[in-house]
């Protein structure tokens, strides 16, 4: 019988997304654009890669019964192509030098190498999932529970 040690395949390290992503949502005069039209067809996808542990607004302080609404949000939006949730308005490409909240504007820009772009998935009518977007893949960032990093109005 083969040892079961030898069965263990050890997973790949993924680096951080620190790099800007040429974006086409949001072009500016001397800016990249900034939102991903790389596989709109291609379903959601999540990484984990880039979670911010601390700040405002860390995924690792996510209340349990808000845990279970997410997991049933994020297996839902597994099923949709980024075309259909951006069209159904759970998803959104954000141009963070817009954003009225400079404490996440200075969070992103000093976590993540000066990044100014963000993707928002809604939750629920108040709770949002933020991160990087690149194609049909999302890298989650921060848990907003209460709609507090681009407030509505």
């Amino acid at each position: 019988m083969a040892d079961k040690r030898s069965r263990n395949k050890s997973i790949p390290a993924v680096p951080p997304t620190n790099e800007k992503t040429p974006y086409a949502d949001f072009p500016g005069p001397g800016r990249l654009p900034v939102a991903a039209p790389l596989n709109t067809e291609g379903h959601l996808r999540f990484r984990f890669a880039d979670v911010d542990h601390g700040g405002k607004w860390p995924l690792t302080k996510i209340a349990k019964a808000d845990h279970i609404q997410l997991l049933k949000k994020l297996k839902h939006y597994e099923r949709m192509t980024v075309h259909d949730a951006k069209r159904t308005g759970a998803l959104a490409d954000y141009d963070m030098a817009k954003c009225p909240n400079k404490d996440a504007t200075k969070r992103l820009a000093e976590q993540f190498n000066g990044r100014d772009d963000l993707a928002r998935l809604k939750v629920t009518e108040v709770q949002r999932l933020l991160g990087f977007r690149v194609g049909n893949e999302f890298s989650i960032v921060w848990w907003d529970p209460g709609h507090a990093v681009w407030p509505s109005g």
